[in-house]
């Protein structure tokens, strides 16, 4: 038995370390990326404890292996398992005879559990607790069983290594494209890579600007817009090119012609360059407009990109350099930082610094507002800005997060109560607002406090909806 690689082990580490910031933050887009990160990183981790690869882990070929292992695997294996539980069920009844211990139960248990409710107060409500909930409960129960068959056949396929093929021959990629084609095909994309260079001169040289369509106004705004994502799938082509010549092209001895080597290395430098100018661009427009979710987002894929290409410049002139692994590595443990900074949180924080420094002219509370809970302490330090629509705005967003939180209740004396999170639906993030709210709360005057209940009530009890450009409350 092999002992298992650095790699595998390392990505099993950071799918660990990653599922830790679900708990944490409640950014649904980001933690939908991060489950599917940490889904391929327990894969590969699966795939490499058990020795099941059948590809190479350096190259693209292992994705291939991942991609298997994860979702094709665990279908094939599935007759496996069946026939194993099958088999298990004959050498002995006792899973039956547990069955049916359990459903001799369920009519006692009718009789039963009433009169338990009846007995005790505490009972009745945890009991209350489960009725209110049980459309949830047996939708999450639903979802199990569907899913336990799967888990339990991918995990059975490993523990028996169901899918390695020891003596089957390893297929490698048939390379049909001459060499000559090859070149030529990344040549003529050079050569318009170059035109483009050449246009560029417009903006510094006096003597290049008739290129420039007439009436251009160069301007921040107009440079930070302009062109983004076309340069970033630009970069994403690029890489695709790259990768396919790669795979396809005939080689002499098994070596990557000089020709190959040299235009693949100016379309990468190329594609640096595209990096490098839309993250200007990037940081223009969020010098100019402010942070938002999707901007730093793309800032992450930005030097996730540089990462991919740094690598397979190295892997054009050291082929042996296990690429695939340090681009799986690299990228992996960024998003987990990026993950781990709480970017609603950072967006709200950043943009009101901005603004009530006077380096933003303008702040949009109602999109922090939609961000999420970690923006709340934000929007308090909002109520205290000298434009008083802003501020509004932003008391009406906290009052909202309020009632919209099972965190917080009211009396009749004007008094909001605070109820701490139970286990079920804790995160850092929401626990956080809570208490920014409540101690919010507890520091406005006793009008004030009233004037908070009131709307809170409103929102809470009534369904309220806030109208910003009317300044007033209604409902449906």
């Amino acid at each position: 038995e092999k002992a298992p690689k650095a790699f595998p082990v390392l990505c099993g580490l950071i799918s660990l370390a990653g599922s830790v910031t679900l708990s944490l933050f409640t950014n649904i887009f980001v933690n939908v990326i991060m489950l599917i990160l940490i889904a391929g990183l327990f894969t590969v981790y699966c795939i490499g404890i058990s020795n099941t690869f059948n590809k190479s882990q350096g190259n693209f070929k292992m994705l291939f292996d991942l991609l298997s292992g994860a979702l094709l695997n665990p279908i094939e294996n599935l007759t496996d398992v069946f026939g194993s539980v099958k088999a298990g069920t004959k050498k002995g009844s006792k899973n039956i005879s547990a069955l049916i211990g359990v459903l001799l139960a369920l009519p006692v248990l009718f009789v039963i559990v009433p009169l338990l409710v009846s007995s005790d107060a505490a009972f009745e409500g945890l009991v209350n607790t489960v009725i209110k909930n049980l459309g949830v409960y047996l939708a999450e129960l639903a979802v199990a069983v569907l899913i336990t068959p799967f888990v339990f056949s991918y995990m059975f396929g490993k523990r028996h290594k169901l899918n390695l093929k020891n003596g089957a021959v390893k297929k490698s990629i048939k390379r049909v494209f001459p060499v000559s084609g090859a070149v030529s095909f990344l040549s003529v994309i050079s050569f318009v890579y170059v035109v483009y260079l050449f246009s560029q001169l417009a903006y510094f040289f006096s003597a290049f600007k008739g290129i420039l369509p007439g009436g251009y106004i160069h301007n921040a705004s107009v440079f930070a817009r302009r062109g983004f994502f076309e340069m970033f799938a630009i970069v994403a082509i690029n890489i695709v090119l790259i990768s396919a010549v790669s795979a396809f092209t005939k080689r002499k001895s098994g070596k990557v012609s000089a020709g190959i080597k040299a235009v693949s290395l100016f379309i990468s430098l190329f594609s640096v360059l595209m990096l490098a100018i839309a993250m200007q661009k990037m940081r223009l427009n969020i010098a100019t407009y402010g942070y938002t979710r999707n901007r730093l987002l793309v800032w992450v894929f930005m030097i996730m990109m540089l990462f991919v290409i740094a690598f397979f410049i190295i892997h054009i002139f050291a082929p042996k350099v296990p690429y695939m692994q340090a681009i799986i590595v690299s990228c992996s443990v960024l998003f987990l930082v990026f993950s781990f900074a709480d970017v609603n949180t950072m967006t709200a924080e950043y943009n009101t610094r901005e603004y009530t420094e006077g380096r933003l002219k303008s702040v949009n509370v109602e999109y922090l507002a939609d961000l999420g809970d970690g923006v709340v302490p934000s929007l308090v330090k909002l109520t205290e800005s000298e434009n008083k629509k802003s501020a509004a705005k932003a008391k009406i967003a906290i009052i909202k997060f309020a009632a919209d939180t099972k965190c917080f209740t009211s009396d009749k004396d004007n008094k909001l109560i605070y109820h701490p999170l139970d286990f079920r639906s804790y995160s850092k993030a929401k626990a956080d607002s809570c208490k920014a709210i409540n101690d919010y709360f507890n520091a406005l005057s006793k009008d004030e406090q009233a004037e908070f209940i009131t709307a809170f009530s409103r929102f809470k009890n009534y369904n309220y909806e806030y109208d910003k450009d009317k300044d007033c409350y209604y409902n449906w």
